[in-house]
């Protein structure tokens, strides 16, 4: 009659019977409270009186598979075996189910109702069935089954995913890089034994390593890895020491890389070009950019250099070059450089922080886009930290990854952050990029922790079949589930509090992921964490945030990017020589400015009295950005012409 439900990490059986104990159904069962994740044992007494709510807690478990299709038959064959830790999204309710290590997954609590699941393609998989598959939940209380998903991969590549982090860094103290090495779980061929270089800051002293290392010039340290199997990762960690004279609050970055590179691994999408500059229709030519600085107290600057191939890399097209002040852009210049010739560009040592960024051929191999800060460099001038993680990091690549850590005093010990950060305040970026999240945490208890669990609900605004698990401080096991939740667990952590062990205390995981393509102007992207220590109540971490601002490389004021939303228009939009601007119930003066891709004002006109005006552009084709002025604040569009 006494009915025993125990719920293990918020799933449980779901068991009705009769007084006479005899088996009437069963089902599995969420726990109500779903973001408890320690185990217990639920009793519900009264005989008879609790088949009602068993009934309400008691829903349908679905399960299907995701697997290898090797005859690509949409049938699954007997030797065709299934794909692990693959990503499937149901909908209705957009619920995310992740297979185990035979390729199986498990969908809990659907009640009765038409679905379809979809399986994650990306980057390489085909699907061999027609997507979405369509399932139905009919009986509740029991056990359905769902759809065989069949995948082939056409690409026989290795899928590297590099990935390097460290938790506080403080003036003078310890400081750990942990480093993860993985082959993706949709590669299909190892990644053979490789090296890895990891660049420390100058103002970083390696002291040792979990594994075996070669100094290199330039506080590199090589180290030698052994052959990864898809779905394998390969973990270490450096322990170094912060430098006495380094300034609170001031950035030390370190990047990995990966050697050799198969030339599969490497993104062949054209890169983008910069609107206002001719099309460079050319073929790769073997031209390879790099950037470096130089800071001292009366001569600061940039170098760009082209690297590319001896004898055949000299650059056939102009390559365009931006000046960001401080987060803010500046400039924007262009170079043309034969194979090792060199541009230098001069900078005041006024103590802002500096960065440059110069494109690469549009079929230059990979994502590269090669940067270069210098922060606080000069003895005049006010310093303005924390700038230096406002814009990307040059790792968009799969081999490279790059961290970029602020020197700190008092900190939250339970936090997040979003790199880039973005700029000023509202966290501007831009649109299409990828976004890397730190969670950090610290046992500020008065005893050991053993078990300590993160939950990450993401936002709809990305897209979570690109979500990579970084390198986190401590082992762990990593799942995605319903609605977008992300889940790490951390076992017997076994970690010390901070009273008995302050530099231990600490741990940190790791996570990025692509915005949804094109987000539109304005677009608010938000996350935050919770972070349970054994039996306590979550400790919710700050709330990150990012707005989507297409305008940031066409301005120098930070006034010039708060943009309030309006209701202004343009049509039509792309346009050949005309276009109107629709600007709604307009009752009051507007200003109207217009700039190319160059950031010149080309147009400026006042109007009154009227929503809509036509304008005239008699430029070249590219994008043109159309500034709306009114007394309550400004707006920005974009226009391209054709």
């Amino acid at each position: 009659g006494e009915k025993i439900l125990t719920n293990t990490h918020t799933k449980g059986l779901c068991i009705k019977t009769d007084n006479s104990g005899h088996l009437i159904s069963s089902g599995v069962f969420r726990d109500t409270a779903d973001f408890n994740p320690f185990p217990g044992t639920h009793t519900l007494s009264s005989p008879g009186a609790n088949h009602g709510y068993l009934h309400k807690i008691c829903q349908c478990r679905v399960k299907g598979k995701i697997y290898h299709d090797l005859d690509q038959n949409c049938t699954l064959g007997s030797y065709e075996l299934g794909i692990p830790h693959q990503l499937a999204v149901i909908q209705p309710g957009g619920i995310i189910v992740e297979t185990n290590a035979e390729g199986n997954w498990v969908a809990d609590s659907l009640p009765p109702g038409n679905y379809t699941i979809t399986p994650d393609t990306t980057p390489s998989w085909t699907s061999t069935c027609f997507l979405p598959q369509a399932f139905t939940v009919v009986q509740p209380n029991s056990i359905s089954r769902g759809p065989n998903s069949g995948l082939y991969n056409l690409n026989s590549c290795p899928h590297p995913q590099v990935s390097i982090a460290s938790g506080i860094a403080r003036t003078c103290r310890p400081v750990n890089y942990y480093v993860q090495v993985c082959n993706a779980v949709y590669a299909n061929v190892i990644i053979p034994a490789s090296g890895l270089v990891v660049e420390l800051d100058t103002l970083i002293t390696p002291d040792s390593a979990s594994l075996p290392f070669t100094v290199l010039t330039g506080n590199r340290l090589q180290f030698s890895l052994d052959s990864i199997l898809p779905g394998h990762c390969f973990n270490f960690w450096i322990a170094g020491t912060t430098s006495c004279s380094v300034s609170r609050r001031q950035t030390i970055c370190a990047t990995a890389t990966l050697f050799p590179i198969d030339s599969c691994v490497l993104d062949t999408i054209p890169g983008l070009q910069q609107p206002g500059f001719s099309v460079c229709t050319s073929p790769w030519d073997n031209s390879h950019l790099v950037v470096s600085g130089t800071c001292n107290l009366h001569n600061s600057y940039f170098v760009i250099t082209n690297q590319g191939y001896l004898g055949i890399g000299n650059m056939q097209c102009y390559s365009p070059v931006r000046l960001y002040v401080d987060g803010l852009f500046h400039s924007l210049d262009s170079v043309i450089l034969n194979y090792g010739d060199s541009d230098t560009i001069a900078i005041p040592p006024d103590r802002r922080t500096w960065r440059i960024e110069a494109d690469q051929h549009p079929l230059h191999p990979g994502n590269s886009n090669p940067s270069f800060t210098i922060e606080n460099c000069g003895s005049t001038g006010t310093w303005t930290p924390g700038h230096v993680n406002d814009h990307p990091h040059d790792d968009s690549d799969p081999h490279i990854s790059i961290t970029c850590n602020t020197i700190n005093g008092s900190f939250d010990p339970n936090d997040k952050t979003g790199y880039p950060t973005g700029v000023s305040a509202n966290h501007f970026i831009q649109p299409n990029g990828r976004l890397e999240y730190i969670v950090r945490f610290q046992n500020t208890g008065n005893d050991t922790a053993f078990l300590v669990v993160i939950r990450d609900t993401l936002d709809t605004d990305l897209d979570i079949f690109s979500l990579t698990n970084g390198v986190s401080s401590h082992p762990n096991t990593f799942r995605m589930y319903g609605p977008r939740v992300l889940e790490w667990t951390f076992s017997n952590i076994l970690l010390p509090d901070s009273g008995t062990n302050e530099p231990l205390s600490h741990g940190f995981v790791t996570y990025s992921v692509n915005q949804n393509a094109d987000l539109p102007e304005g677009t608010l992207i938000t996350n935050s964490a919770a972070i349970y220590f054994d039996f306590n109540a979550p400790v919710i971490t700050n709330q990150t945030s990012h707005e989507i601002n297409y305008f940031l490389n066409t301005v120098g004021r930070e006034s010039d990017i708060h943009e309030p939303k309006f209701a202004s228009k343009i049509y039509p939009n792309p346009f050949h020589s005309e276009f109107t601007l629709d600007m709604g119930l307009n009752n009051e003066p507007v200003e109207v400015t217009i700039f190319n891709s160059m950031g010149e004002e080309i147009q400026r006109n006042q109007v009154r009295n009227s929503s809509l005006f036509t304008f005239s552009i008699q430029g070249s084709s590219g994008l043109y950005f159309v500034k709306v002025s009114r007394g309550n604040g400004t707006e920005v569009l974009k226009a391209l012409k054709l």
